[in-house]
């Protein structure tokens, strides 16, 4: 019986140390090939992604409920929408810029004014134009027109009035050449709007001059003079000397002739200049005006001199001088807006 028994115990740890159906499993079996055979957990794997923690396969949870990282627990979360997210600013940009856009914050739109297209139709200035007529719309609509396009957050109607206002009226501003218009520095009114602008108030001056003088008029009052040489010089920053030709009757000829275009305060004509036009048009008679910029039209004692020289040298050429003419704008001494030299008997003509 002992030597049976010890057979025994002999093959069963021969069946534990060669693996076969006495082997541990690998749950149990040691970490290396030698020493005890004590059986030692494996260390844990984290969980896949979408599982529950330490469950695989069938125990697997669905998308819905995964958990947001790959670890952790196993509660219900629900993903979030990246594609709504992404699109919500572009919509509220969009909406601030058509919708309400006085309501939206200056980092989105760049300012309060709603473009053109976001405007009634039948207010906007061409669309208005054609429905009202120029002569019913407001300055700021008709300098739009001209002016055409504004800036991203600044309509053109917007850009036209503040032009207007910065330049302290529409006035000062049709005096302004293109340099004094650039000069204002405001966004969207560069060198070219600034060229259109003086090109488009030129076109009114000499429109308005040619109208007064559409048909061969007499003159009969310093009043007919200034009415014509007047538009001609408007806003004009330099002296501007014209010379109006006449004939037996005292009837205009022609345009008024620009002989001469001095500084902001002086216009240095000589008589040759200013009779040349007068003798090769065979005139019997002549009419000097200039401007003063200053608005002042108040004859200084250089134009008394120079009117002086000019009856000298027309009556040796045989022409008739009637007058000198200087025009600015209507002041306490000179309601009407400029000086006869004639009437105030300064030059005996």
């Amino acid at each position: 019986m002992a030597t049976s028994k010890s057979n025994a115990e002999c093959k069963m740890q021969n069946a534990e140390c060669s693996g076969g159906a006495g082997a541990l499993p690998p749950s149990v079996a040691p970490a290396s090939g030698g020493g005890t055979s004590e059986a030692r957990e494996p260390p844990a794997s984290p969980p896949p992604r979408g599982r529950s923690s330490g469950l695989g396969g069938a125990g697997a949870l669905p998308p819905s409920v995964a958990p947001a990282f790959g670890g952790g627990t196993s509660e219900a979360r629900e993903p979030p929408n990246l594609a709504a997210s992404a699109a919500q600013p572009r919509a509220e940009a969009r909406n601030c810029q058509t919708v309400q856009p006085s309501n939206c914050p200056t980092s989105v739109c760049g300012g309060d004014s709603r473009r053109i297209r976001d405007i009634p139709t039948e207010l906007r200035p061409r669309e208005e134009l054609k429905r009202r007529g120029a002569g019913a719309m407001d300055l700021e609509k008709l300098l739009a027109i001209v002016m055409r396009s504004g800036l991203p957050g600044q309509n053109v109607t917007d850009l036209a009035r503040e032009l207007i206002v910065r330049a302290g009226g529409i006035e000062v501003l049709a005096r302004m050449n293109h340099l004094d218009i650039q000069a204002l520095k405001i966004p969207g009114v560069g060198e070219v709007k600034a060229m259109e602008l003086e090109a488009a108030f030129e076109i009114g001056r000499r429109a308005a001059s040619g109208a007064a003088i559409a048909a061969p008029r007499k003159i009969n009052s310093s009043e007919d003079v200034f009415e014509i040489i007047e538009p001609l010089v408007r806003g004009k920053q330099q002296e501007f000397f014209y010379v109006l030709l006449l004939d037996a009757k005292n009837r205009l000829v022609g345009q008024p002739v620009h002989v001469a275009t001095g500084s902001h305060d002086r216009c240095p004509a000589s008589p040759t200049e200013i009779f040349s036009p007068v003798i090769k048009r065979g005139c019997t008679a002549a009419i000097v005006a200039h401007n003063h910029p200053s608005g002042d039209p108040t004859p200084s004692r250089d134009d008394i001199a120079i009117t002086i020289r000019l009856v000298d040298a027309a009556k040796i050429l045989g022409v008739r001088l009637l007058d000198h003419i200087v025009v600015g704008r209507r002041t306490d001494a000179h309601p009407d807006g400029f000086a006869s030299l004639s009437r105030e008997k300064l030059v005996s003509f």
